[in-house]
């Protein structure tokens, strides 16, 4: 026991001094020489098939790992350093069961349960999906792994978001179109642990194949990402490091943006075929991990694997005022870039005043166009004397509700096919008045797939409404106002009213037997043809006989 604490201690000195992972290589195969114990020779290979794969050496280091694991099946430690040998070699379903094994097994429940399987209950599906779960459920507590002493450190970081990391990168490393249903939804979870993507709003369908054709990238310390000017079509979310984004390259300003881990930017609009231009130049101040999302592998990958999705989409859209005369193939094209979105009764899908940034569709649900105002009130006599004299009020007054295929946000179009200034906003409010789906394209796409059709750009030109001036509209809710105080000052009144003081007639007048004729002045026009069909009734009704010729 002794000659191995001294080979461990000599083995440390060397990583530590002259920090060459050879030398302790050497130093680790002396200990597992001079092992006393089983314990001894597991913890030195351990520390060896570090060092192995600090060199590359992933097979040799897998080895190691394996005859560690083989003494101590239960510890978390061997058994994460293994996972990470095999997502290195490409194992990827060997390297994940070892990832929700190491986390399964801070739950001392399972611990004990998994000490006393065999490998023959190992290898069922219902192990493999209890397994599953615990570890699902060590993720979502969120606790940390306990590091023994004398250990050496992992590959990577201890703490738990970084176990998570990992768990990432393990999925990430096998090709998109291998990756399963359960990979797909592990890497959500694990995603929503780390808080990644919680800003950005897109629908369910985007984000799933959002996650299918992520890719993680490494970008080296001083290198670029994208530049000023330039078209970027991927989003990048900062996983490790730091990146800023310069205003003015290459010179340096206070309106730099210095970005962190969670951080987004790039190509934040991912569900519209024409990338922007980039306003700023990324640079990577230190070595860095990014989550990299392509908008072009995006839309494939909708087109590939939801094509009964797009074809639901097409047929509706064939349903509408504005599409139903496009071929299939064009509506093929134009359905996966109309975007579902879901809003709840109450919510409000478009401010007064926000830019137009596409065409709205209504796919099922009512929404109320309406607008906001304000108008000075001047004080009535009577008021209080401390009132200001005149207050400037705000309403919100209904124009009308929106149905199934109706639509809204047409002006971006209709001023682009003009040639006019794009840059418009919304003149009302929309509001959901019950659960509303609503399809949006964003004006780039439109100006690309709409716009050159001249029959729709011409119902959209000539549906287009004149928009009712302020002042009536508030003549219009002075009206209404003025009625509805009316009516319940009316029905204030009736209630008040005692029963005696209403009068009742006793003998309702009676009805004539006979209606009463109408006099000449009352009867209806009658034309010249009616008097000649009077006058020679008996000619018409003669008996009418056909002679063969």
């Amino acid at each position: 026991m002794l000659r191995s604490l001294v080979g461990s201690e000599m083995c440390i000195r060397d990583r530590d001094k002259l920090n060459r992972s050879d030398n302790a290589v050497s130093s680790f195969s002396k200990a597992i020489e001079c092992a006393d114990t089983e314990a001894d020779d597991a913890y030195a290979r351990f520390n060896r098939g570090c060092c192995l794969g600090t060199l590359g050496l992933w097979d040799r280091a897998l080895t190691d790992f394996d005859k560690a694991l083989a003494h101590d099946n239960g510890n978390e430690n061997f058994r994460y350093n293994r996972a990470f040998a095999l997502r290195k070699l490409g194992r990827f379903g060997e390297a994940v069961e070892d990832y929700q094994m190491t986390r399964a097994l801070k739950n001392e429940g399972f611990k004990t349960y998994f000490d006393t399987t065999g490998r023959h209950v190992r290898g069922t599906a219902q192990f493999k999906a209890l397994l599953s779960d615990e570890a699902m459920k060590s993720v979502e507590s969120g606790s940390e792994a306990q590091a023994m002493p004398g250990d050496v450190p992992k590959p990577g970081m201890m703490n738990d978001d970084h176990e998570i990391a990992d768990e990432i990168r393990t999925i990430l490393d096998i090709p998109p179109d291998m990756r399963t249903e359960s990979d797909l939804q592990g890497l959500q979870e694990m995603l929503v642990k780390l808080k990644l993507f919680k800003h950005l709003h897109v629908s369910d369908f985007t984000f799933l194949e959002m996650l299918r054709v992520m890719s993680l990238l490494t970008a080296e310390s001083r290198s670029f990402l994208f530049h000023e000017s330039q078209v970027n079509p991927d989003l990048f979310v900062m996983l490790t490091g730091e990146v800023t984004l310069l205003t003015t390259p290459p010179q340096r300003s206070s309106q730099d943006q210095v970005l962190g881990k969670g951080a987004m930017f790039g190509n934040i609009n991912v569900e519209s075929l024409q990338p922007p231009q980039s306003l700023q130049t990324a640079l990577v101040e230190r070595t860095s991990e990014l989550l990299v999302v392509n908008s072009k592998d995006l839309h494939r990958s909708i087109k590939k694997h939801h094509a009964s999705w797009i074809a639901e989409k097409q047929r509706f859209l064939a349903s509408t005022m504005l599409f139903r005369h496009w071929s299939r193939n064009k509506l093929y094209e134009l359905a996966p870039q109309f975007v579902e979105k879901e809003y709840q009764a109450g919510e409000l899908v478009v401010q007064q005043g926000d830019p137009i940034k596409g065409l709205w569709l209504l796919k099922s649900g009512q929404c109320r166009i309406s607008r906001r105002l304000q108008y000075t009130q001047e004080k009535d006599q009577g008021q209080d004397d401390n009132l200001p004299e005149s207050a400037v009020t705000r309403a919100e007054v209904g124009v009308r509700d929106i149905w199934k295929r109706e639509y809204f946000g047409e002006q971006c179009c209709v001023s682009f096919a003009q040639g006019l200034s794009t840059e418009c906003s919304h003149q009302e409010c929309i509001t959901a008045i019950s659960p509303a789906v609503l399809l949006f394209i964003d004006s780039a796409d439109a100006y690309k797939l709409i716009c050159p059709d001249k029959m729709t750009m011409k119902l959209l030109g000539l549906a287009q409404q004149e928009l009712p001036a302020d002042d009536i509209l508030l003549d219009s809710m002075f009206a209404n106002q003025s009625w509805s105080r009316f009516k319940s000052s009316l029905q204030t009144q009736l209630q008040t009213t005692s029963i005696e003081n209403i009068d009742i007639e006793d003998s309702f007048p009676s009805l004539p037997s006979v209606p009463p004729r109408a006099t000449a002045t009352e009867r209806p026009y009658q034309t010249n043809l009616h008097v000649w069909m009077r006058e020679h009734r008996d000619i018409l009704s003669m008996p009418v006989s056909y002679t063969h010729l």
